[in-house]
């Protein structure tokens, strides 16, 4: 763990949740993790925060009013391709699933959000990040 968090505590993350409940819980745990967590509450909003900001990573609900946080992954895309963006929804709809697929959502995580699943996933982040790194 010490590893991964030798990593994120130089990375920006964009978390973007509309539920109070869920994302003050998450807050906490989040930003024990990264160097800075901008928090958004709904897609439009995220959208907004990450042109304003310099981010690594983009966690997000999927179910949100406004901008839901597959559409909102749609336009971050066409700024950033190459951002990482890991989804979340209790939903486990196989339709959820196809469109983060296709919306290019690098990983997709069930609520309520299971610690060891989630860092698993940081974990892949971090290797895709620094692969693109190296690419640049």
């Amino acid at each position: 763990m010490l590893d991964l968090i030798k990593y994120t505590r130089n990375l920006r993350l964009l978390y973007v949740e509309d539920e109070d409940i869920s994302r003050i819980m998450s807050e906490v745990l989040l930003e024990e993790l990264f160097a800075e967590v901008i928090i958004a509450y709904n897609g439009k909003d995220g959208l907004e925060k990450f042109k304003e900001n310099d981010i690594d990573i983009v966690l997000t609900d999927i179910t949100m009013p406004i901008l839901n946080g597959l559409d909102m992954a749609k336009e971050i895309k066409k700024i950033n391709e190459s951002v990482p963006i890991i989804v979340f929804s209790a939903r486990r709809d196989e339709n959820y699933f196809d469109d983060a697929q296709e919306s290019k959502i690098f990983d997709y995580l069930l609520k309520p959000l299971n610690f060891n699943e989630f860092i698993k996933v940081l974990r892949s982040c971090i290797e895709y990040i620094e692969e693109q790194k190296m690419i640049k």
